[in-house]
């Protein structure tokens, strides 16, 4: 069984995704997995991040009422400020004022590289029905296979495949051959452009 503290690195990414980059909101969600299994050593990884599904769907059915405090909620702002100054760090000048001309939008949407793939990719996600939007973080986005995401949101393999689809689908009709690169995209705001578990988190109660 994994230890607690493997349990809160598996489930980080989830809490991530569920929460659409708000990292606010992902650590509600830990929040609250953790208030109902204050130890995640003892439970399953299935059902670790089953708690953290059930959190996101009870969040959902709940106003957002963001905390008091100066940090920037959304992961999301972050990522496209870090994506963006980079981007420009990257560019060199040159002596022809054309080169220095801003790309057209349709041009930067269509960039693997760049912040608005994963911006749009966060809008599509958000426009999908709840479980269709689980589906699609779990398999496509987090890499979990389906037995996996399906006990984490606890449907049949079956449901799952049908819910994929239709998420592939808005995808497809959104990115249609980068559809890819925007799954890459989300993913990496999940994994290498994620920020740390907070550490208050890692307090798991000893046992005798």
């Amino acid at each position: 069984m994994p230890t607690h503290e493997e349990q809160l690195e598996r489930i980080w990414p989830v809490a991530l995704g569920l929460a659409l980059l708000n990292e606010e909101r992902a650590e509600q969600l830990v929040e609250g997995a953790l208030s109902r299994k204050p130890d995640l050593g003892v439970v399953s990884p299935a059902r670790a991040e089953r708690l953290i599904t059930l959190e996101s769907r009870s969040l959902r059915a709940t106003p957002h009422r963001p905390r008091p405090h100066r940090r920037p909620p959304s992961l999301l702002h972050a990522f496209l400020e870090r994506a963006r100054e980079s981007h420009h760090r990257r560019r060199r000048p040159s002596p022809n004022p054309a080169l220095h001309a801003p790309a057209p939008a349709s041009t930067l949407a269509q960039s693997p590289s760049l912040p608005p793939l994963l911006e749009q990719s966060v809008e599509t996600l958000r426009s999908l029905p709840e479980q269709t939007r689980e589906a699609w973080i779990f398999v496509k986005a987090l890499k979990r296979d389906v037995r996996s995401a399906s006990q984490a949101m606890d449907c049949s393999v079956t449901a799952l495949h049908r819910l994929l689809a239709q998420a592939s689908d808005a995808f497809t009709h959104r990115f249609n051959e980068q559809a890819p690169h925007a799954a890459a995209a989300f993913t990496a705001a999940l994994t290498q452009q994620a920020p740390p578990i907070p550490p208050r988190f890692f307090h798991a109660p000893t046992h005798a």
